[in-house]
């Protein structure tokens, strides 16, 4: 691994943030349109 243990909770938790983020913007448009 390139980052230490202590790195892993940042690492993980933008990772997390950015996927959150991609599915709201992804399912916003799609999910809205389908159900309402």
């Amino acid at each position: 691994m390139l980052f230490g243990v202590g790195k892993l909770p940042e690492v993980f938790g933008a990772v997390g943030k950015g996927i959150r983020e991609f599915r709201q913007n992804a399912g916003d448009s799609g999910e809205r349109n389908g159900t309402g």
